[in-house]
């Protein structure tokens, strides 16, 4: 076999798979599951997830179209603008700054151009806040809603595109520049950070692209905000009434959610600021398992040394309807998270363990997040939020220590003590080799890996008992 023979035999795995891969669609296939990104801002929570792409088929049937219910309207009521992409794709996002949630579906390419901005607002598809704008003489509210086929109501308006290039929380940058690729602005771990990031011709941005409508009024009398020509970062405004090749309506779904009832507080119990989770303080183990009994004997696991004489007090909490009870201390140490995850306790998803009045709980372990200020994770989120804050946690106050009176760290044995450090259950690589991320060490906000088959003293077993909901 000649050298040329030789490079082409070891070709010719690599074109087949190359030809599959074409012939199957798979080359450009986009992840399927959500992906999500979680950042701070100016002392604000962000967190994006990006769940994909939604078919104008899926929402609205077979051959419907968002169109079929409402188009830009001109001055004497007729239809305006002419179709770019009918039915276009949609991308499904849901994002959330502070305690603030929105679902939005985005058209992947806009569906018009030739149309003005007062053109959306007189069909009033422009804005979604049910205002009245006054457009020459008349008045026009904004208040038009979508259902899709399977009953889902949106508000249907434009997206909201700050007022600057690097408006790093308008709907712009935070959604379209977080699933773009980027460009000279656009750049940084803010965007284009999903796996596979979409080109200028995917949306149609950048120098062959469109000025897509704004919701943003703009300080110059009579114009609105444009966005995404030349580069997708770029910023414009134009005035309201014109209408061009290059100006173009993107419109946004932005889901309504049904109406849900405030959970009632039940007495003695606190709730955070942000009206998701509710303390309602301290439980002893007698009073979950009866006397003389633990979970460790309920279950069988006797792995490690035990932490002090007792069995610990429980931190009972209610997250959104869910009740959750964390040992306020751990119940052993100088223990792997191996061995824990060998028992099927680091998510456990098959143990299973009831109190003395039958009802049913998961045994697991906390989920920590990411890091330090993953604020999100049940780490922060509940222990978080009844500790006496450290100096990373300190900065939050409506985050972390929000309860009247924070508990001291030795009371949840957070520290330099055996078994201070909480085995969590995510599990990272580092270093080619596997790690357990643990919380807890020196003061409540650290956030550290180690790898996951030591068992050293300082390393501890802290459970949550997860009530199982059909119990």
């Amino acid at each position: 076999m000649t050298l040329q023979d030789h490079r082409n035999h070891h070709l010719k795995p690599l074109w087949g798979l190359l030809a599959a891969c074409l012939l199957l669609g798979a080359c450009s296939e986009k992840p399927s599951g959500p992906q999500s990104l979680k950042t701070l801002h100016e002392g604000k929570r962000v967190a994006v997830t990006f769940y994909g792409e939604r078919s104008s088929s899926s929402l609205f049937g077979p051959e419907a179209a968002l169109t079929d219910q409402v188009r830009p309207l001109t001055r004497t009521g007729e239809p305006e603008g002419e179709f770019h992409e009918k039915r276009p794709d949609w991308l499904e996002f849901e994002y959330r700054i502070n305690n603030e949630s929105r679902r939005v579906l985005v058209a992947k390419q806009p569906v018009m151009n030739q149309v003005s901005w007062w053109g959306i607002a007189r069909a009033g598809a422009a804005l979604g806040d049910d205002s009245e704008l006054s457009i020459q003489g008349r008045r026009y509210r904004q208040s038009v809603r979508i259902e899709d086929r399977n009953g889902n109501e949106y508000r249907l308006r434009l997206l909201d595109c700050g007022g600057a290039t690097m408006a790093h929380l308008s709907e712009w940058n935070l959604l379209i520049g977080g699933v773009h690729e980027g460009d000279k602005d656009f750049r940084g771990p803010r965007y284009g950070w999903i796996e596979r990031p979409y080109t200028n011709a995917d949306l149609k941005v950048g120098l062959e692209g469109s000025l897509s409508w704004c919701g943003d009024r703009w300080e110059e009398k009579g114009h609105r905000v444009t966005r995404g020509y030349y580069f997708v970062s770029r910023f414009h405004a134009a005035p309201a009434h014109i209408s061009s090749d290059r100006l173009y309506w993107r419109p946004v779904l932005e889901r309504i959610e049904p109406t849900v009832a405030e959970r009632p507080l039940v007495e003695g119990a606190q709730r955070s600021p942000d009206g998701r989770l509710d303390y309602l303080g301290l439980k002893s183990n007698t009073e979950i398992f009866g006397a003389d009994q633990s979970l460790a004997d309920r279950l069988g696991f006797t792995d490690g040394e035990r932490i002090g004489e007792g069995e610990p007090d429980w931190l009972n909490f209610d997250d959104e309807g869910k009740r959750k009870l964390v040992a306020a201390k751990p119940l052993a140490h100088s223990l792997s998270w191996d061995r824990l995850d060998e028992a099927g306790l680091v998510n456990g998803a098959d143990i299973r363990v009831s109190d003395q009045e039958g009802r049913g709980y998961r045994v697991r372990l906390l989920e920590c997040g990411e890091s330090t200020l993953d604020h999100e994770s049940e780490w922060n989120r509940l222990i978080g939020g009844v500790a006496q804050p450290d100096g990373d946690f300190a900065r939050y106050p409506s985050v972390y220590g929000w309860i009247e009176e924070p508990l001291h760290h030795g009371r949840l044995h957070i520290g330099s003590k055996k078994g201070s450090a909480s085995w969590c259950q995510e599990g990272i690589s580092l270093y080619g080799k596997h790690h357990g991320v643990n919380r807890g060490y020196l003061v409540p906000s650290r956030h550290h890996a180690t790898s996951s088959g030591f068992t050293g003293w300082g390393f501890g077993w802290r459970p949550v008992l997860e009530q199982i909901e059909d119990q």
